[in-house]
């Protein structure tokens, strides 16, 4: 009998779908782990700490800085940035773990000085990206290119290399042709930023709002791209005047950021076939988060705006608001989906070899003694 081996670049689909599982799943804790108590107020000290930090920097170099817990304002011009759980590190700490669940090779490792070492790098990274902002502030255009779009790019980019090397991994080896994916991936996000907006609302809005017209519920019905900011629409209704559309805070592009880095390694991969496939599942992903984002924006802006009724074409319904533990779960899946995209998806489309799961070794076989022959 001849045994059937996986190509040599390939993984065994079981070995693939249970690398995927497991960082979906560690994200997904991740993010539920965020909202225990303990956790926000630890993370609420880094926050603090950071902020301390930054005002202590931006005051060496001859800014007028008040500090009032985790708000940095200059007392002069009164311009202000606060450091939200946006910038203290929790999300990246969070994907630094699946990223390493995906790459992880087994044998031994000094865990504590890896991890000591990573939040270093990640805090470093977030008090540099705070005083850049509060530098950047009097220009809001580079400011919002900075925190929306460059901070995060680039914070993939630490994660990934802060886990190669811990783990000891020739950077070759998780990434075909290093400078290639970088270079591909920097031309990717400068065409892109100018025009994501309107693109990820001519591609990846249609599929996320049949994703909200297939999922139950009637209080979301679909993402309206207009001239100004996206919002949802709703069949909320307030009062005696039907709210058609709540302003949700709602950014499609925030759900398509990870693109560049995605074009970059399916440029490195190159192949007809896994460029098809890795494309149309990175757009389903993003579509999926979506949609997500869009039912818990439709959530909070209905319970926010105490909202009591549904109208719409041909029904009217009261509105019963999410149970809190359902509506925490469907964030945390939002934000491990988007994390997913970011940090995990462009190493699982371009690294297609991951190790194998550490096995104990085995003895060697010997054969029996059958005694001299006579």
């Amino acid at each position: 009998m001849i045994e059937r081996r996986a190509a040599p670049d390939r993984v065994p689909i079981p070995r693939l779908v249970y690398l995927w599982a497991t960082a979906a799943i560690v994200l997904l804790a991740g993010f539920l782990l965020l909202e225990a108590p303990p956790v926000t107020a630890a993370f609420g000290a880094v926050a603090e700490l950071l902020a301390l930090c930054a005002a202590a920097i931006l005051r060496a170099v001859g800014y007028p800085i008040v500090l009032s817990g985790i708000e940095l304002r200059d007392s002069v011009s009164g311009h202000a940035i606060a450091v939200t759980q946006a910038c203290d590190g929790s999300s990246l700490v969070i994907a630094a773990i699946a990223v390493s669940l995906w790459l992880w090779k087994g044998g031994r490792h000094d865990l504590l000085l890896l991890a000591a070492t990573a939040l270093i790098a990640i805090f470093s990274f977030n008090l540099l990206r705070v005083v850049l902002l509060f530098v950047s502030i009097g220009a809001p255009g580079l400011m919002d290119l900075q925190h929306l779009y460059v901070a995060p790019l680039l914070s993939a980019v630490l994660v990934a290399g802060l886990v190669l090397v811990g783990l000891g991994l020739p950077l070759r080896d998780a990434v075909r042709s290093p400078i290639l994916w970088l270079a591909v991936a920097a031309v990717a996000a400068i065409a892109w930023y100018p025009v994501a907006e309107m693109l990820t609302c001519a591609t990846v809005v249609p599929i996320a709002n049949t994703l909200l017209w297939i999922a139950p519920g009637e209080l979301e019905q679909a993402i309206v791209c207009g001239a100004g900011n996206a919002t949802v629409s709703t069949a909320a209704v307030v009062g005696y005047e039907p709210l058609r559309v709540l302003d949700a805070g709602f950014y499609p592009s925030d759900f398509t950021l990870a693109l560049p880095l995605v074009v970059a390694s399916l440029a490195v991969v190159g192949k007809p076939g896994p460029v098809i496939r890795g494309a149309l599942l990175a757009v389903a992903l993003m579509a999926v988060a979506m949609a997500l984002g869009a039912m818990t924006a439709s959530q909070d802006a209905a319970i926010g705006a105490s909202v009591t009724t549904l109208m719409g074409r041909g029904f009217s319904a009261p509105f019963a608001p999410m149970g809190e533990m359902l509506l925490a779960l469907l964030k945390a899946a939002q934000n491990a989906l988007v994390h997913f995209n970011l940090f995990v998806l462009p190493l699982a489309l371009l690294y297609r070899k991951p190790a194998p799961l550490p096995t104990r070794a085995q003895p060697p076989v010997r054969s029996p003694n059958r005694g001299r022959r006579r």
